[in-house]
């Protein structure tokens, strides 16, 4: 699916992309969604398997990516970005490679479950489930004609904040992903995703907590879980999330570039049978559509 003023040679080439990265992933099903965050403008969405361009307007697990929700929420609330976190395992979660400390960056940067539960332990799920609101992940979106539904943030059960906040049992669609995403990157400001870049505007959290957040995820590329997303000469920023699904694995990234002003914000998800995750499946993804998507 392409804006109405996308020029059909971009829609093409995303989709090469696209078929592309289903060849080399067993019973893949992958979408992306590609949004300008200065005005909310969806530039294109592609997408392959069953639903074809429908696909990137499916809800599913975010895994990870919903850190950046999280501590958006946490830095908001007060969060100092300097504070410092046991590592141990808590609150039902545990780390696959287990740090003695973390910090909120650290915690974005090597996607740390540990580290985003000592922060919702720290803040209360509050502070998350109103800027979930004041995104509207609780609504569905009409977009040229297709429909994106609502998320599903379960945030009913204090002993699960932990894992909701980790994006554990938390499902959207790349549509809401990339939208937060770009709220993010344009200093705080969430502009309502449709095709024609006129969407309402509202300041959902303070453009120092949105550049601090940028700076996190800036760092997750260049040296965490994100640096197959890396493209030569951009700046690049964003977050890998990952999802086992019995046989087969969900795996995510959303990005956004230039960081120092930028101009899109890409959001992947490869649904494939086998063992992937975010960092390798999705995020080169990102480095590919680049130079396709790029104004």
């Amino acid at each position: 699916m392409a804006t109405d003023d996308t020029p059909s040679v971009l829609e093409r080439e995303v989709r090469a992309v696209v078929e592309r990265v289903a060849s080399r992933h067993e019973g893949a099903r992958v979408g992306v969604l590609v949004l300008d965050p200065r005005d909310g403008r969806v530039v294109v969405a592609a997408g392959s398997g069953v639903l074809g361009d429908d696909e990137p307007l499916r809800r599913a697990p975010t895994g990870s990516t919903f850190k950046a929700v999280t501590l958006a929420a946490a830095l908001g609330a007060g969060l100092d970005p300097s504070r410092v976190f046991d590592g141990a395992a808590c609150c039902g979660v545990r780390d696959a490679h287990p740090r003695a400390q973390l910090d909120p960056r650290t915690t974005i940067v090597h996607s740390s479950n540990v580290g985003t539960a000592r922060i919702v332990e720290t803040v209360g799920a509050d502070p998350i489930v109103a800027l979930v609101d004041s995104l509207a992940w609780n609504e569905a979106f009409e977009l040229g004609g297709r429909h994106a539904d609502a998320a599903l943030v379960p945030h009913d059960d204090p002993e699960m904040h932990a894992h909701f906040a980790s994006g554990i049992g938390t499902e959207a669609t790349l549509l809401h992903l990339a939208s937060a995403y770009a709220a993010i990157a344009n200093g705080g400001e969430w502009i309502a995703p449709t095709t024609r870049g006129d969407g309402t505007r509202r300041r959902v959290m303070d453009a120092q907590v949105s550049a601090t957040l940028l700076g996190f995820l800036e760092d997750a590329v260049r040296e965490g879980t994100g640096q197959r997303a890396r493209v030569e000469g951009v700046r690049v920023a964003g977050k890998t999330g990952t999802v086992p699904n019995g046989d087969a694995t969900y795996s995510l990234f959303v990005g956004l570039a230039p960081v120092d002003a930028p101009t899109r914000v890409i959001a992947v998800r490869v649904e494939a049978l086998g063992d992937h995750h975010g960092g390798s499946a999705a995020a080169p993804v990102f480095a590919e559509l680049w130079p396709h998507v790029a104004p």
